[in-house]
């Protein structure tokens, strides 16, 4: 099953809990993706892909010129309708119904593939391409940070399973040839564990 079908057949409050159980509730990975912020203004252009419900949007689209997109507008009218009720302004033109590859938008200070999104490319060409349009996209000194479960933790079955559903695993370190390939000019890992004891690891691509 493809993704952009999979995410049809999860319903909001399912998603939340998948959440939970990767131990990401609790936004530890948005303390990373934050360290790469330096100091966050409003003039700091933020990419989120496959930014969902807003679970970490909430968060940027307060400090920083954000754009959160996906894929499934059930999610979206979910985060609309959180930002609204909390009273957190914000154009509509931020949150997209859209793919990554029709986003026509650049220069991108910081671009973030969060929890697994990155293994929702349907092969690891379509990954290629992401990268190779991250980099495209990004300002001059921009960063692309990539989150996914370690090699080690999806060996021993610790990520989320669903029916008819395979990921494109994206493990960081099969990848350096590949960052280096693109052109990207500083490339590092960060492994980190959830508060359920999963280790992820974070790839940040400096241009």
């Amino acid at each position: 099953m493809k993704a952009k079908d999979l995410y049809k057949t999860i319903s909001i409050d399912t998603l939340h809990q998948a959440a939970k159980n990767a131990g990401l509730d609790q936004l530890i990975d948005l303390e990373i993706f934050k360290k790469y912020l330096k100091k966050p203004t409003h003039q700091t252009r933020v990419l989120e892909v496959g930014c969902a419900t807003g679970r970490i949007g909430k968060e940027l689209i307060q400090c920083t010129d954000y754009t959160g997109i996906d894929f499934n507008e059930n999610y979206l009218d979910y985060f609309r309708t959180k930002l609204t009720e909390a009273g957190i302004d914000f154009n509509p033109n931020q949150i997209k119904n859209i793919s990554f590859f029709e986003l026509k938008e650049h220069s991108f200070d910081l671009i973030i593939f969060p929890w697994a999104v990155i293994g929702d490319f349907e092969n690891k060409e379509d990954q290629y391409s992401a990268l190779k349009k991250s980099f495209e996209i990004l300002s001059p000194k921009g960063a692309v940070l990539i989150d996914f479960l370690t090699e080690e933790d999806v060996i021993a079955g610790k990520g989320n399973h669903v029916d008819g559903y395979q990921p494109t695993y994206f493990y960081h370190d099969k990848w350096l040839p590949k960052f280096k390939e693109i052109g990207f000019n500083k490339i590092e890992k960060e492994t980190y564990i959830t508060s359920v004891g999963k280790k992820r690891d974070m790839s940040i691509l400096l241009k």
